[in-house]
């Protein structure tokens, strides 16, 4: 369900200025002694119900199970009393007291994600923050950034391209200009050190930069001298500028000890220094001669400083055609709650409740597609799991997320139209489980469970044949696939439930069959579309699940289980064959399909 900002989001934005338990100010986090305002579509007696106390009876059946669980004998009693407000208080207390329902950890931390979304400037897909730098007012001056996370992850991939772009770390009425390619001297540069030798400096293939608005959204400006950076408006506007540089990498290898890219520029504007972050993109294939705004792909876009915080709706022009989709998943709230985590600064978890029920607020549960929404009814339990602990989650934070994650899951198990199948019912399944495992005190928990699990039983019959192969013509799919089944089984363990032996059977085949069409080095075929990439981890990870040994010695480089008993495969459903010399990197493969001939 869409829902148009209007007046109903400038009085409820009023009422977050008036009720906030933490007024937000760009990088910083200000305790206030008031609460959230609850942002929900779902009023409070449609959530606890109502008790009509004459006839002793629910005149309205709320969505929590009262009777099966007797921790919540308080909260009843607070509704029966007409007290919605102490019946959230005594919610939450409830479930920071609750154990034994355990979300899926979050995964590694990278600090400047984390920093990045807390301040609004969200990513969607594809871009990848690397590090942060500063320029100054005056003189031109040459500035080293380390980009050796970017270089290193360039170096093990099939493209070989570096991508990189430059966003204003802030919105403001200045802009900083750096010398490009094509100036006469002081070009961008970049320098590595590999096998502890430095290279020759490395040009650029190409660089330019965009600009949006009228009449600049259309304009080429790769045959320019300098480039700009700069970013204005909500999420921008004719002010905002952004740099792209690309760098061939395929004459090198080896181990990367260090990798610098140098500018030569300044800030053009304004006094004092600007801040400048550094994004890896996979966009890779832009042309020098034809980027401009309109039709980049981007999947970054900044609201840091804006009032309103994200609209969540795809900018008009400059975006990746489905941004709007992508960024409702809501997965740039793990490194924010990650940083949480690490830090202990409640600066993080704050932001993470506010960008939760902004979400609501806009947006609400069903929003756009039963795939985006089944992403995030897997990510918001993990983030709950973690706002527990926080002292900046309050009774009416914990209402709206647990009235979200209820019409969420209650929308799931209707299936929705969407619902077509694949690798996105895998999706869809997960996420109406991860929410019913969760929360087992929702009344309806119980027969979405029930749902989720015979739906998933059911997939494993019409997703995977026979002989274990998988029905969709993309090794990324399948992979993604088998992601969406460890993820289940992962919920099953932590949640104390167990899954069928058609569920275990069928991940295993379908583990198998990954392995056995995955290159010796561990990277995906490229069968289909998506990237090349190691799949080694995921099968590690299935491994380890299954206490299988061959997966275990694939997974893991030979580090852990056996070597497989086969070196060739046939799966005669899905009419492909694998042929192998063995098990290591250097061995000899190749793979025929009825799809499209030997690869």
């Amino acid at each position: 369900m869409k829902r148009k900002r209007g007046w109903s989001l400038l009085l409820y934005g009023l009422c977050m200025i008036l009720m906030t338990t933490a007024v937000y100010v760009p990088g910083q986090w200000t305790k206030k002694a008031y609460a959230y305002a609850d942002p929900s579509s779902m009023t409070d007696q449609d959530f606890f119900g109502v008790w009509d106390a004459g006839s002793g009876t629910w005149t309205t059946t709320g969505k929590l199970n009262y009777v099966a669980y007797s921790g919540l004998a308080a909260v009843q009693n607070d509704v029966k009393a007409g007290n919605y407000a102490q019946a959230k208080a005594d919610l939450l207390t409830y479930y920071k007291a609750r154990t034994g329902h355990n979300g899926i950890a979050i995964g590694p931390a990278n600090a400047l994600a984390g920093d990045l979304a807390a301040d609004n400037i969200l990513t969607a897909y594809e871009d990848t923050p690397i590090t942060t730098f500063t320029v100054t007012t005056g003189t031109y001056q040459t500035v080293s950034v380390d980009v050796a996370s970017a270089v290193s992850s360039v170096l093990t991939d099939g493209n070989k391209t570096l991508a990189l772009f430059l966003l204003a770390r802030d919105k403001e009425n200045s802009y900083a200009v750096f010398n490009s390619k094509e100036a006469a001297t002081n070009k961008p540069m970049l320098e590595l050190t590999i096998d502890g030798v430095a290279q020759p400096p490395i040009a650029p293939i190409r660089d330019t930069y965009t600009r949006a608005g009228s009449p600049y959204g259309g304009t080429n400006f790769g045959s320019d001298t300098s480039f700009y950076v700069q970013d204005g408006g909500a999420p921008y506007d004719e002010t905002s500028m952004r740099p792209y540089l690309a760098f061939d990498l395929s004459a090198y290898k080896g181990t990367l000890n260090s990798a610098t890219l140098k500018l030569y520029g300044k800030k053009g504007t304004g006094t004092g220094t600007k801040e400048i972050v550094v994004y890896k993109t996979a966009q890779t294939g832009w042309s020098e001669t034809g980027l401009t705004w309109n039709n980049q792909v981007s999947s970054t876009f900044s609201w840091n400083g804006v009032a309103g915080g994200p609209d969540w709706n795809q900018p008009s022009t400059g975006a990746h055609n489905e941004y709007s989709w992508l960024v409702a998943r809501n997965q740039f709230l793990g490194p924010v709650i990650r940083q949480y985590i690490v830090t202990g600064n409640e600066q993080y978890a704050g932001n993470t409740i506010r960008l939760m029920l902004d979400f609501i607020a806009d947006k609400q549960a069903s929003y756009p597609r039963s795939l985006d929404v089944s992403f995030r009814a897997y990510v918001w339990p993990r983030i709950y799991a973690y706002l527990l602990g926080s002292t900046s989650f309050d009774a009416n934070a914990n209402v709206a997320i647990l009235k979200h994650l209820w019409q969420t899951a209650d929308w799931l198990a209707y299936d929705p139209s969407g619902f077509s199948g694949y690798n996105w019912a895998v999706s869809e399944t997960k996420g109406l489980y991860s929410v019913s495992v969760y929360f087992p005190e929702f009344s309806d928990a119980t027969g979405w469970k029930s749902l989720a699990k015979t739906r998933m039983d059911d997939l494993m019959a019409t997703l995977i044949s026979l002989d274990g192969g998988y029905s969709e013509g993309s090794t990324n799919y399948t992979y993604v696939t088998m992601q969406g089944l460890q993820d289940f089984t992962a919920l099953a363990q932590n949640n104390g439930d167990t899954l069928s032996a058609t569920f275990m059977n069928g991940l295993l085949k379908l583990s198998r069959f990954i392995m056995d069409a995955t290159l010796p080095n561990g990277y995906n075929p490229v069968y289909g579309d998506g990237p090349y990439f190691d799949l080694r981890g995921g099968l590690l990870t299935s491994g380890n699940a299954l206490n299988d040994p061959a997966l275990q010695y694939f997974g893991s480089g030979g580090t852990s289980g056996s070597v497989p008993s086969y070196t060739s495969s046939y799966y005669p459903d899905n009419k492909s064959v694998t042929m192998r010399s063995g098990w290591t990197a250097d061995d000899k493969f190749m793979y025929f399909t009825n799809r499209g001939g030997p690869h």
